[in-house]
């Protein structure tokens, strides 16, 4: 897992993909239509969505194999929790085809990262992450960018 600044992009030796990535997000605003862009077909792509933040009491750890995951706010504010898989126990079995599995949820044990715009988190997998929670205690709008890169374009 990695928590940054957009701005400290430049400091992670990942390449050529990393950097389109990056490129693809600074482009983003309020306005960014809410969809998903091919960056690099299937290999690498982005998922703008709109949704309100829950509470970690109905959020589930989650993790992925194929593909590592960028996540950027464009608007609002949002906590990811973050837990080493290998620490959680199977709730729902890793499926090939949506390349997620889901873990026992641990509300009140994890690492909380305070997302907010201008700041990034890379999960490869080894990381769960539980995306979208409140950053106080009510629900808050977020907009958001999910890259999804093939972990072997990293």
């Amino acid at each position: 897992m990695t928590f940054d600044l957009l701005n400290n992009k430049h400091l992670y030796p990942y390449g050529d993909a990393w950097m389109h990535a990056f490129r693809f997000l600074s482009s983003l605003n309020a306005d960014t239509e809410e969809k998903r862009y091919d960056l690099i077909g299937d290999s690498m792509y982005a998922i703008v969505e709109s949704y309100l933040t829950k509470s970690p009491e109905v959020a589930r750890p989650e993790a992925h194999q194929k593909y590592v995951d960028i996540q950027v706010l464009i608007s609002g504010a949002e906590r990811i929790g973050w837990h080493p898989v290998s620490e959680l126990s199977v709730a729902t079995p890793y499926d090939n085809k949506t390349d997620i599995a889901f873990y026992d949820p641990q509300p009140n044990d994890c690492t909380a990262l305070a997302m907010t715009p201008g700041r990034f988190a890379l999960f490869l997998p080894t990381d769960a992450h539980v995306p979208g929670l409140h950053p106080n205690t009510e629900p808050t709008a977020v907009k958001k960018c999910i890259i999804k890169m093939a972990v072997d374009l990293l």
